[in-house]
């Protein structure tokens, strides 16, 4: 008899990766173009600053001033920008090594003080990463979660609560053990469109930013064979949520 079979193959992470790619090498050719001019014009400013300045008094020595000063400081950030469109095209190459995870989650939190709260596992022990890229990892998240949580203070006028980083010992589904990382905020967490391509570089839910930093994160949780999700959370009993990102390394 004659009939059919239907194959049916979910390739979500197949566009996503090829998405990936092409972000990649669109964010190289960006910071190549944008650097070229920068040097010359923050140059041209401070030259001119330092030309005028002498020979001018009152208002107009202070509108010169502000320009240059304006000029400067936005080079600055677009220097910035650079930086991160360099981090996502390019990774360099890793170093290696074992690292005690509750260490460098205690060496990162301590810059942060008393914004972040830690809730470590004794029986989480060592992965092997390389230190400098994960302390990136570690910033980013941090960095993104206060700023989150400082979003929706603002929103809701509520008291601001500590972001919690936590680490956790446990088996994974292939019967394989694995630390889990978890950085967890109190803000508005996610919408359903937005969890779909939250990887995606310039795919932000804050006012200001480049919408860099998880697409890098992704790409060095990647680097390093763990996985990483984005996800909400709440909690019925404290009537609280918001969102949080784990990431797992398997032993």
């Amino acid at each position: 008899r004659a009939g059919y079979v239907v194959v049916l193959d979910d390739i979500t992470q197949v566009l996503s990766g090829e998405r990936a790619l092409a972000w990649a090498e669109v964010a190289q050719r960006l910071a190549h173009e944008i650097k070229n001019p920068l040097t010359p014009i923050q140059l041209s400013a401070e030259r001119l600053q330092r030309k005028l300045s002498p020979e001018l008094t009152g208002p107009q020595a202070e509108l010169v001033e502000k320009t240059a000063q304006t000029i400067v400081s936005q080079v600055d950030a677009l220097k910035s920008l650079v930086d991160q469109l360099r981090d996502y095209s390019r990774l360099a190459s890793t170093q290696m090594e074992a690292i005690s995870l509750n260490d460098l989650v205690t060496e990162i939190a301590s810059l942060y003080g008393r914004e972040v709260q830690l809730e470590l596992d004794p029986q989480a022990g060592f992965v092997r990463a390389d230190r400098l890229q994960m302390r990136q990892v570690l910033h980013n998240l941090t960095k993104n979660a206060l700023e989150s949580q400082q979003e929706q203070q603002l929103a809701s006028a509520h008291s601001l609560k500590p972001v919690v980083i936590s680490t956790k010992a446990l088996k994974l589904a292939d019967g394989r053990y694995g630390l889990r990382l978890r950085v967890r905020d109190y803000g508005a967490g996610f919408s359903e469109v937005m969890l779909a391509r939250i990887f995606e570089p310039y795919v932000t839910t804050k006012r200001s930013g480049s919408g860099l930093g998880l697409a890098i994160v992704r790409k060095i949780v990647e680097e390093h064979g763990a996985q990483v999700e984005v996800s909400n959370w709440s909690s019925d009993a404290l009537g609280v949520g918001g969102a949080q990102v784990s990431i797992v390394f398997p032993m």
